[in-house]
């Protein structure tokens, strides 16, 4: 459907003997085999306006999707896509001033705004630059340059999320100091000051080396470790009592975060086709793939924010 406009359509023709894909223009019988009919198709995507449009347009929904199953932010924070006209309003539970991730990449304490302008929406702007010609003998280049384009936005997604969680830490209470022989003990009373405020420990938030050190210490009968498949679908590494655990290479070495459900967490606040893919000429064969990505990420109840620091 995305080269309709250059007059061409493919096909799939499986035979008995052959699996072999068409490329076939109007009025002749011409037939590719499948690598090189990749290689045609790129070639006319990339050097046609429309069908640049069209592959930026086509990456949309996988990085979302990706994103979505595979980013820390969206289990920590509960998801809320929003339709035109709708503003980002919500109530927090009275635990601490609720903040955001303003668009300076600072925190900053959340306001509704009621006019539409005054929105302090955050921008996760990536461009990755590759030139035409490599792209076109090597259709892999196209695909990992989306993957590259999920994993960068899932990191400033990580450092925002970092940055507000330590943020919402403002008072002794809210940390526990530990060594590695008291780490249990000093997790399950984090855990019971989140029960003592009505809500449950249900996220955990390290460093992988952390996470490994961890599981060394206290051993896979307190920590339940998820199977591969879960890891890759889910970005859940273990469960420890309530709380999924995720990792993220971003976080501090030697701490954990543990935070109640996203629901009383926080919201990541999206606005209408809040993410966007461009492909642009940049100059000889040199082209720019830009993702950009419009959100606010807010913590209405800071206080529920429990730290453990550790002292291996």
């Amino acid at each position: 459907e995305i080269y309709n406009n250059a007059g061409w359509f493919a096909a799939l023709n499986i035979s008995e003997s052959t699996h072999r894909l068409i490329l076939t223009h109007p009025g002749t019988t011409q037939s590719t085999p499948v690598v090189q009919l990749c290689q045609n198709v790129l070639q006319l995507t990339l050097d046609s306006p429309d069908g640049r449009v069209a592959l930026a347009q086509a990456m949309v929904e996988p990085i979302k999707n990706a994103l979505t199953y595979q980013s820390p932010v969206r289990k920590f924070l509960m998801i809320d896509e929003l339709s035109c006209g709708m503003q980002p309003e919500y109530i927090c539970e009275g635990l601490g001033v609720p903040i955001y991730y303003a668009s300076d990449h600072t925190i900053k304490p959340y306001v509704h705004r009621q006019k539409e302008e005054d929105w302090d929406w955050s921008n996760f702007k990536v461009t990755k630059c590759f030139d035409k010609k490599n792209a076109k003998e090597n259709t892999f280049i196209i695909d990992r340059l989306q993957v590259k384009l999920k994993e960068e936005i899932q990191k400033l997604e990580e450092r925002a999320l970092i940055q507000l969680l330590d943020a919402a830490i403002t008072s002794e209470e809210q940390v526990i100091h530990t060594y590695a022989e008291t780490l249990k003990r000093a997790i399950l009373d984090s855990m019971g000051t989140l029960d003592s405020m009505n809500l449950m420990a249900a996220k955990i938030l390290c460093h992988p080396k952390t996470y490994r050190k961890m599981c060394s210490v206290l051993g896979f009968g307190f920590i339940d470790a998820a199977s591969a498949k879960n890891v890759l679908m889910t970005g859940t590494y273990a469960h420890i009592e309530s709380a999924d655990v995720h990792v993220s290479v971003l976080a501090p070495e030697n701490e954990l975060y543990i935070t109640p459900p996203s629901n009383y967490l926080g919201i990541m606040a999206l606005p209408p086709e809040y993410l966007n893919v461009n492909l642009c000429e940049k100059g000889g064969d040199a082209l720019d793939l830009t993702a950009n990505q419009q959100c606010m990420l807010i913590l209405l109840n800071p206080d529920c924010v429990k730290k453990v620091k550790i002292r291996w």
